[in-house]
């Protein structure tokens, strides 16, 4: 039961750190929905890319078992969002910024399923 409410207590931190992240770009986002919807296909195909070099890296790095592969895929596929949104926005302004903000909902999204995905016999 603790180990439940710790996931749920997690989710919602994480749920609530997006919400405060796509907050400031809420309008942007609504009047340019084209460009939104292009940002985040390129967030989920950058997610799968370079979690996939991590995965591939270890192997020909000889890292043969399951594990290594995994961490590299995790490794590899994780950006210190936040710090990213904020420098992106800060720095660089909205369009920049879109990329990094719509990365999470790949990373926070797609890590669960991925790792049930390593965990199965077969891959």
């Amino acid at each position: 039961m603790h180990g439940v409410l710790m996931k749920a207590w997690r989710l919602n931190l994480v749920s609530l750190m997006n919400l405060g992240i796509y907050s400031k770009f809420s309008d942007y986002f609504i009047s340019e929905y084209q460009f939104a919807i292009t940002m985040t296909v390129i967030a989920f195909a950058l997610f799968f890319v370079y979690g996939f070099v991590g995965y591939f890296t270890s192997h020909i790095l000889g890292k043969k078992d399951k594990s290594s592969r995994i961490a590299g895929f995790v490794i590899m596929s994780y950006i210190n969002n936040t710090l990213v949104v904020v420098f992106a926005s800060q720095f660089f302004g909205t369009e920049v910024a879109a990329l990094a903000v719509f990365y999470n909902l790949a990373y926070y999204g797609l890590i669960v399923p991925m790792k049930k995905l390593f965990l199965m016999k077969t891959f």
